[in-house]
């Protein structure tokens, strides 16, 4: 994996809760496609943290890199990054990956349908300024929730595309606390919700349009419920989730899957000439247990999307969270992911 250096070039609130951070056009090449994430590398407290941010801006349209930060309660990296991150600053980066992505084609002539909700839009802003400026013949709707008005990042540059593209674009937004001013749509993006509105933007040919969906686990998952009750091909689904936070209930179904009886599983890592050998407690993942004996491990977004992770599960079983990283292919030939997989038999063996 490559490590960039990025100077901050500038800041931009684009709502209380969230904010741009705009790059220098580093000196090096730093090539990245409209959907992709870069992870910063950064040190709070002594300890090294990684998070994955999405970038907004598009490549060959904006001239500098940039991503959007939502801030969260009671988030380290957030909030560090909003309290301390100034104009001149040096952020360390991960190279641009992901496979939630577009390759825009100049003879295209499809109907892209974003979906998403609060910071999701920053991927899709991005596909949807690249699909626009090298698809001419493309259409794009976005349905986009959030909670108020004062909520919506990026209302203004939506506005400003959909004047510049008059016929091809669209943008459907979705308040759960509107005020009694507002007189768009109401309600959270849910199974019942996509079905009505992607109806609406494509009343005749819903089933042919390519869906990029992004925004909290629980949209993801009924974006899609919603699509395949309408007959779309899983292939033309696309999808990237935030908030991949274990709860007590995701705890339980990891224990519950888990085949171990002693409390914790011996896992073992082939890492080239490599091999690291500890212990896992099932409620634990791979990764997340070699972080805190200092093994080194490699990873990077850490939300089971990138795929820096992965290996091949040579021996044992390996119960993993959310697997969409994967293809249906990779998962039979038996790769995982540390970064969401626990361990679900006494013992493991896993090839990176």
């Amino acid at each position: 994996m490559k490590i960039y250096n990025l100077t901050v070039k500038n800041i931009i609130n684009e709502t209380k809760e969230a904010y741009s951070i705009e790059f220098e056009a580093p000196n090096e090449a730093f090539s990245y496609k409209s959907g992709q994430f870069i992870t910063l590398i950064l040190t709070i407290n002594g300890q090294e943290v990684r998070r994955s941010y999405s970038l907004s801006s598009a490549p060959l349209i904006d001239k500098n890199p940039s991503i959007c930060i939502k801030v969260i309660h009671q988030g380290l990296v957030s909030n560090y990054l909003k309290n301390n991150i100034k104009v001149g600053h040096v952020l360390k980066a991960i190279e641009p990956m992901g496979h939630f992505f577009v390759d825009p084609l100049s003879d295209a002539k499809q109907h892209i349908i974003l979906i998403g909700a609060g910071s999701g839009i920053t991927p899709l802003y991005s596909i949807a300024k690249s699909i626009l400026k090298y698809e001419p013949q493309t259409k794009v709707s976005l349905i986009y929730g959030n909670r108020t008005q004062a909520d919506i990042i990026y209302y203004n540059q939506c506005q400003e595309l959909t004047s510049q593209y008059k016929d091809r674009f669209q943008v459907i937004h979705s308040l759960t606390k509107p005020d009694a001013n507002w007189v768009g749509f109401t309600g959270r993006i849910n199974e019942n919700a996509v079905i009505k509105l992607v109806e609406q933007v494509a009343p005749i040919h819903f089933k042919t349009c390519q869906y990029y969906i992004c925004g909290p686990n629980g949209l993801a998952e009924d974006a899609t419920k919603a699509l395949e009750l309408l007959g779309v091909s899983k292939q033309n689904i696309h999808k990237e989730s935030y908030g991949h936070d274990k709860n007590e209930a995701a705890a339980a179904s990891v224990v519950a899957a888990s085949t171990v009886t002693n409390g914790k599983s011996k896992v073992k890592i082939i890492d080239g000439k490599k091999t690291y050998e500890f212990e896992v407690d099932p409620k634990n993942t791979i990764l997340e247990t070699a972080i805190k004996l200092d093994i080194n491990l490699p990873y990077s977004c850490q939300a089971g999307m990138c795929t820096a992770c992965m290996g091949k599960c040579t021996s044992g079983k390996v119960h993993m969270e959310n697997a969409d990283g994967l293809t249906d292919n990779e998962i039979k030939q038996g790769y995982v992911l540390t970064c969401i997989g626990h361990p679900a038999s006494a013992e493991i063996v896993i090839e990176i």
